[in-house]
């Protein structure tokens, strides 16, 4: 039986919705070099991420947040080196922080760009799934079904 529970799920997602940026699947996703990387980068950005991506994107990197843009890459990618048990206890965090400090009206940037809560949320609630069953991944799959009233969710 074929078993990809190996598999990193972040990489495999990517191959698996955009094969044309990665034709010998895995091994070019581990192999590319710094300039090849570049070009995925800028071809994945340029034609294929989605409004939203983008929008956060350019948040992250030129926004009024407070924060540096370096300095955030080194948060998310220590972060992203925990076990899944302590992100999703991070991410509850983060979530109780940012809907509290948007009930009081202490956002850093309230006109800037916001994070879509359903995503989040779902992403907190698989990854809840995930440490449940003892396993150090998950996924939610595409996000078009969490931006659906999304505008509305983040006035309330």
């Amino acid at each position: 039986m074929y078993s990809i529970s190996d598999l990193p799920v972040g990489p495999y997602e990517m191959w698996i919705r955009h094969p044309e940026l990665f034709p010998c699947g895995m091994e070019d996703i581990k192999g590319f070099s710094t300039e090849k990387k570049r070009r995925v980068l800028a071809d994945y950005y340029l034609h294929q991420a989605a409004p939203l991506e983008i929008e956060q994107e350019y948040y992250i990197l030129f926004g009024d947040h407070g924060s540096n843009s370096c300095g955030i890459r080194q948060e998310q990618l220590a972060n992203l080196q925990t076990p899944l048990r302590d992100r999703k206890r991070i991410v509850n965090q983060i979530i109780d922080n940012y809907y509290e400090a948007r009930a009081i009206g202490h956002l850093t940037d309230p006109e800037g760009q916001q994070p879509v809560m359903p995503i989040l949320e779902a992403c907190y609630d698989a990854s809840a799934r995930s440490v449940e069953a003892n396993e150090n991944r998950y996924s939610i799959g595409s996000i078009e079904r969490y931006l659906d009233g999304a505008d509305d969710a983040a006035d309330e």
